[in-house]
């Protein structure tokens, strides 16, 4: 079996170029590091080094192009201190004698300093992954080839690049090979040396004269996802280099520390191939500081993240059947994938998590993991964006990021806030050529690893149509998942998530019942609360601790406020039984407000679903303005709130849907349709229309319904909980048929009648003109 995986034929012209490469990795890269101690590439290959184990010098970061052969005697120090002048630092170095500068009748290995820890990981997987310069060549300088050499490490690119431009800049190594010329990814789009005109002017001119002279080229980078269409279509042959291993890492710690004797078989267990896949230059950088080997395998270990520690797993966590069912059968694909039960393409392609904040939106992909053993891999846009607004900038860590995770693979890639990455669809703007590039790019890194085995991509967000289509298509997520708050079912489960092991055997429904509504941050907070209170007072966990801990966090309401919420909420059920727009599932009092919990109907997008649909949302303040005489604020302030919804759908009837008096011209999507409201007062009229028609609507119901509105919200002030049978007797008596009907289709209204100001009292005369 050959450590060689190519995507396309390899052209041999070097005899016993499929040799196996265990037998002599180690002597190539020993081979490789003499010629990188080479005056020309030392500068950049070797750092200067103050430990025990070379001779102490100064740390040296010179400049990272390798010095012309002509200026090989020139040293390199007294280069560096001389640039410091005009750099404006201040070395003060003027004795030859200083400590700082390499002694001149030291051995020449002395004066090397100590290879880089980043050189030394590459040039590892470089010899294992070929064995011999012969091989190398054999496989990368083969006559025209084009092979694009995947790292899994963006970190590594441009030094690879520069180890395969020293080990074959000369022509005595392999006489009658072809050049090899080696590039980064970076420099084959390089933008400042660029023509676009003629062939190939996506590349830099370089790489086009090399393309045209028929040089084997070599692109290094992270992974092929970063290639663009124009360079796939071109690449002949894509070679993925081994991972870091047990053994490289032997090998690079024994370089570093001449005279140690690092065996494998010493390593610590848990710098497994998974760990040390993972491993970065920069954190083997810092590990190698240590003064001995074992201080730096110490420092290694101690920087892998501990194992999950046993407590309460996904069976546990409170969620509700809709959303537990593709959680658990995502889970159950990944476990049979791993057990080779299935193939990759039958795993499910990820969820896309919604749902309003502190509902365990983050804590899924957790659970999920840590039930398949595998690891998960977070991001955000702030992320992405923090080091440089540029979407160029953007793409490129999430790139890198993509490519990281593959090479970490099984693992769960979460990307949070998924909109703040922008919508394609919303109405042009200056930051519109941003974000279709931005999407463009997170789109290309999604479809790249859609066949990539063991990269499951999961999100979440507050705001689903707030995101672009395109990422929301089964392929990229498969299953939209809604998550929700702890339901009154669920609210003990989820005080038991968070209390772990205290108050066994407590009556937790009877404690839960004071919480519904909460979220689930809020019962994690009352839990931490209730333990402080437990710590202050010098004794365990008690229910009376919970008990006031929830209190502090919802004083309870005053009894007028309660009636008044009792009456919103009922107003909610009524109207949605009454007109079918949903099925009331559980109506609660509570001592932060009320909530009614329902199962909204499918809808043919009829002119008439659309308008019971915004008389489902606005009967809430039908029913304040019915028993209380008048409406609350509390059906508006917030983006998902009742006002928001109808607001949107009604907005939508004129501009998007085509059912408004407008006219059938599309002019986007909904909430582009409120963008534009906010500019037009003829279209702002026409919304407030469809608003009053609505509630005139939902109020006339009501009216029909009075008793049983006072009746339901009275039950409701006395248990704080309608659900289940007690709801559904109390929902069949209601009369679906108000008073009056309004008449189905758009309003007729003269434009000049659709300016005036909106009241309520005109809204019912205009309303009253459209009854059957």
């Amino acid at each position: 079996m050959t450590d060689l995986t190519t995507s396309s034929k390899t052209t041999d012209i070097i005899p016993g170029n499929n040799a196996a490469p265990h037998a002599d990795w180690r002597s190539f890269a020993a081979e490789i590091l003499t010629t990188l101690a080479d005056p020309e590439h030392r500068i950049w290959a070797y750092a200067a080094w103050h430990g025990s184990s070379v001779v102490s010098q100064t740390d040296h970061i010179p400049d990272a192009t390798p010095a012309r052969a002509d200026e090989a005697a020139v040293d390199p120090w007294a280069e560096d201190y001389e640039a410091s002048g005009i750099l404006g630092l201040d070395y003060h170095v003027n004795d030859a004698t200083d400590p700082s500068r390499p002694d001149p009748d030291a051995p020449e290995d002395s004066k090397r300093g100590r290879p880089r820890a980043s050189v030394l990981t590459a040039v590892m997987r470089i010899a294992r992954q070929f064995a011999t310069l012969r091989n190398l060549l054999g496989t990368l300088a083969a006559p025209g080839a084009i092979t694009f050499l995947s790292s899994g490490t963006p970190e590594l690119d441009s030094t690879i690049e520069q180890i395969l431009n020293a080990i074959t800049v000369s022509d005595q190594r392999a006489p009658g090979v072809p050049k090899l010329t080696a590039c980064t990814i970076e420099e084959v789009f390089a933008i400042g040396d660029r023509k676009r005109s003629g062939p190939f002017g996506a590349f830099s001119v370089g790489v086009k004269r090399w393309i045209e002279d028929g040089h084997p080229i070599v692109i290094t980078g992270a992974g092929s996802a970063v290639m663009r269409p124009e360079l796939q279509a071109m690449v002949s042959n894509v070679i993925h280099l081994v991972p870091f291993s047990r053994e490289m890492l032997c090998e690079v710690l024994n370089s570093l520390y001449p005279g140690g004797e690092v065996r494998a078989d010493n390593l610590p267990d848990c710098l497994g191939a998974a760990e040390l896949g993972c491993l970065s230059p920069e954190a083997l950088t810092i590990a190698t500081r240590a003064a001995t080997p074992t201080d730096a395998i110490r420092r290694l270990v101690a920087d892998i993240p501990l194992p999950t520690v046993a407590g309460p797993g996904l069976a546990d966590f409170p969620l509700q059947p809709a959303v537990r069912e593709p959680v658990e059968q995502l889970l159950a694909d990944m476990l049979a994938w791993q057990n080779g039960d299935i193939p990759w393409s039958d795993v499910s392609r990820g969820i896309l998590l919604v749902g309003p904040p502190g509902c365990g939106k983050t804590e899924l992909p957790r659970l999920i993991a840590k039930e398949a053993g595998i690891t998960v891999h977070p991001a955000s846009m702030a992320k992405w964006q923090s080091t440089g607004a540029r979407s160029s900038d953007i793409c490129r860590e999430m790139r890198s990021f993509f490519t990281k995770a593959a090479a970490a693979a099984p693992c769960i890639v979460f990307i949070d806030e998924l909109d703040t990455f922008g919508d394609r669809g919303r109405p042009q703007d200056h930051n519109s050529s941003w974000t279709d590039m931005v999407i463009g790019a997170l789109l290309e890194c999604l479809d790249g690893y859609e066949t990539g085995e063991g990269v499951v991509v999961m999100a979440a967000t507050n705001l689903l149509h707030k995101i672009d289509a395109a990422l929301r298509r089964p392929g990229r997520f498969d299953r939209v998942v809604t998550v929700g708050h702890p339901t009154p079912d669920l609210m003990p489960s989820a005080f038991r998530w968070h209390l772990r092991d205290d108050l066994e055997g407590a009556d937790l429904p009877a404690i839960a019942a004071a919480a519904t509504g909460m979220t689930g941050a809020e019962v994690a907070e009352s839990v931490r609360r209730a333990r402080a209170l437990a710590r202050r007072a010098c004794r365990p966990l008690t229910p009376e601790d919970l008990g006031t801990a929830i209190a502090e966090r919802r004083p309870p309401l005053a009894e007028q406020l309660r009636w008044q919420v009792a009456v919103h909420e009922c107003g909610h059920a009524i109207v949605a039984h009454a007109t079918g727009r949903a099925r009331p599932k559980l109506l609660s009092l509570h001592t932060g407000g009320g909530s009614a919990d329902m199962t909204r109907a499918a809808s043919n997008l009829r002119r008439a679903d659309i308008d019971d649909e915004i008389a489902c949302c606005l009967a809430g303040r039908a029913a304040e303005r019915l028993i209380v005489g008048s409406a609350s604020g509390g059906a508006g302030g917030t983006e998902d709130s009742d006002l928001a919804h109808a607001t949107r759908v009604a907005a939508g009837i004129e501009l998007s849907y085509g059912l408004g008096t407008s006219g059938t011209a599309w002019h986007g999507s909904p909430d582009a349709a409120l963008y534009q409201m906010r500019l037009d007062p003829n279209i702002l009229a026409r919304v407030q229309i469809h608003l009053d028609d609505a509630e005139a609507f939902a109020f006339e119901l009501l009216k029909t319904n009075r008793a049983l509105l006072e009746d339901m919200a009275r039950e409701l002030m006395r248990t704080c909980l309608l659900t289940g049978p007690t709801l559904a007797a109390l929902l069949a008596r209601t009369d679906p048929q108000p008073t009056v009907r309004r008449a189905a289709g758009p309003p007729q209204q003269a434009p000049s009648d659709l300016t005036r100001t909106t009241t309520p009292a005109r809204a019912d005369r205009l309303w009253g003109r459209r009854r059957k």
